[in-house]
């Protein structure tokens, strides 16, 4: 079918996928659009928002990428040293990154996949790697070296950040098979 546009994005620069991030008013009206864009296959999984309006997502990407609003211009970069890395990224609700995250081992298969915060605002995310991997700024400052998986090739991982960004915890998911998390949500206790 045809139909209008909500809004048009820059031209991008992946060979194959980019993600992108939109926020809409009450009516439905966009407010503003942010677009990761990098060099390959970039994805995003989950979104979701906080008691103040902030803006929450993750996913994967390979390479390097940025985050770039609907005109083109970059408002942050990434970088991987693997093949793919999952991002945690939170945007304020005036459209400004407050902060990346990023989980990033030594091989493919380190995706992002759901995300969601408590009432303080701290940042609870979900999803896998593969192998050795480390939990970076995007600077690729280790914040945290993560175990490789004993048991199996992909672990789940649940990662609790306060609202500034900074690591709180780390739990794994390791059995004798591939073990994989997709979804979080978080109680008002």
């Amino acid at each position: 079918g045809s139909g209008t546009a909500l809004f048009q994005l820059a031209t991008t620069t992946s060979t194959t996928n980019a993600a992108f991030v939109c926020k809409f008013d009450t009516l439905g009206v966009v407010q503003w659009v942010r677009l990761l864009d990098g060099t390959s296959n970039d994805v995003g999984y989950s979104i979701s928002s906080d008691d103040d309006d902030n803006v929450l997502a993750t996913g994967s990407y390979q390479g390097a990428a940025s985050i770039r609003n609907a005109s083109g211009s970059t408002v942050a970069n990434m970088t991987t040293g693997s093949q793919e890395a999952a991002y945690i990224v939170k945007m304020t609700s005036s459209v400004n990154v407050s902060w990346i995250r990023l989980v990033d081992g030594i091989y493919m298969a380190d995706i992002g996949t759901g995300i969601a915060s408590d009432m303080s605002g701290n940042v609870y995310a979900t999803g896998h790697y593969n192998a050795d991997g480390s939990l970076k700024d995007t600077s690729g400052n280790v914040i945290l070296i993560m175990p490789a998986p004993v048991s199996s090739t992909i672990a789940a991982y649940i990662i609790k950040l306060d609202t500034n960004g900074t690591f709180q915890w780390l739990r794994l998911i390791d059995s004798f098979d591939q073990d994989r998390g997709f979804c979080i949500a978080t109680d008002v206790q």
